[in-house]
């Protein structure tokens, strides 16, 4: 799969741009109603998209190869 077609698949839910936390005891992530300042709610979709990695620090990168990403 090239990354054009790996984008495509997207289907606008914003799971990726939400904050979560992970409990350290336990490992288990919670995801949060807090979301990035780049999303834009009434799309679901980032403001500058092409630019998010450099500009927002925390911003994933989701691919097949970190699946462990996907645990939400």
């Amino acid at each position: 799969m090239n990354q054009a077609e790996w984008e495509s698949l997207c289907d606008g839910c914003a799971q990726c741009c939400l904050s979560k936390l992970e409990d350290e005891d336990t490992g288990e992530r919670y995801v949060t109603n807090v979301a990035c300042f780049m999303l834009d709610i009434n799309t679901c979709r980032c403001r500058n998209y092409t630019q998010r990695l450099q500009t927002v620090a925390t911003c994933l990168r989701l691919s097949p190869d970190n699946p462990e990403l996907f645990e939400w």
